[in-house]
């Protein structure tokens, strides 16, 4: 998988136009900035600019995705391309996830991902579900800045993660297995969501109770260092374990029986 690039103009003075194949960011009082557009495959916008359109839709055509935000964070629309076939070893763990009938594998390898993810967080004795280790990590947040609006805070940092799924799962080629999930009532998002929020929780808790003053600016720049490094590294590892899982289920198109590990089911 390649590491996403993100560009984020949040800056409300900030103006963006595609200038041949580069992007050109204009901040007053500062020197213009030119960025290849190919190294954009994803854009975050806080803007009501009718020119950005241009460049906007550049980013896309390159294969890139756009999220485009309201003054306080929250996501309003998504450009990407549409739906596209993906990179042949996903198609091939989408074919095998399709054919197969035994649900209890995503299941199994869904909770494994959440075990081991916060593992990585509670060491010594993992007890209790999602919604505990969430409020046990939150709970550690107010006793030391009691006034903070954590609610909020927690509501943007889930916005964040499912947001940089999706663009990332468009990015690397990963839509026939999100198509196909989705097809079987499942999301690739919501089934990982668990596993990559609380280590991140724990480390945006840890940041947060030392800058207590961090503006919204400074949490975009938190986020986008942690996607970019322990994030996407994490997020690798989730999906090479699911790619383990179904390696030895496969689809034996010859008399469309299911079998495992080349032996046929067939009587």
């Amino acid at each position: 998988m390649t590491q996403n690039r993100t560009l984020y103009l949040i800056d409300s003075n900030a103006r963006m136009r595609l200038d041949g194949n580069a992007l050109r960011v204009s901040i007053p009082e500062q020197a213009d900035t030119l960025i290849p557009v190919h190294r954009v495959t994803r854009a975050v916008i806080q803007s009501n600019e009718i020119d950005l359109l241009q460049a906007c839709l550049e980013i896309v055509r390159r294969g890139g995705v756009v999220h485009i935000q309201d003054g306080r964070g929250a996501l309003q629309a998504v450009l990407h391309q549409p739906e596209r076939d993906g990179v042949h070893w996903a198609r091939e763990l989408a074919n095998r996830i399709e054919h197969s009938r035994d649900y209890w594998r995503f299941q199994e390898w869904r909770r494994y991902q959440e075990y081991h993810a916060w593992s990585l967080v509670f060491r010594q004795g993992i007890c209790g579900d999602f919604q505990s280790h969430q409020k046990r990590l939150m709970s550690y947040l107010v006793h030391f800045l009691p006034e903070l609006d954590t609610k909020n805070e927690l509501h943007w940092l889930r916005a964040q993660i499912l947001a940089w799924m999706q663009a990332t799962i468009d990015t690397e080629g990963l839509q026939p297995l999100a198509r196909t999930l989705r097809n079987k009532y499942e999301s690739l998002e919501t089934a990982l969501l668990p596993a990559l929020i609380i280590p991140l929780l724990w480390a945006y808790v840890r940041w947060r109770r030392m800058t207590p003053d961090a503006s919204y600016k400074d949490r975009t720049h938190f986020f986008e260092l942690k996607s970019a490094s322990t994030l996407h590294a994490q997020f690798e590892s989730h999906i090479e374990a699911l790619r383990y899982t179904y390696q030895h289920v496969g689809w034996d198109r010859s008399d469309h029986l299911f079998h495992r590990s080349g032996r046929s089911t067939k009587p």
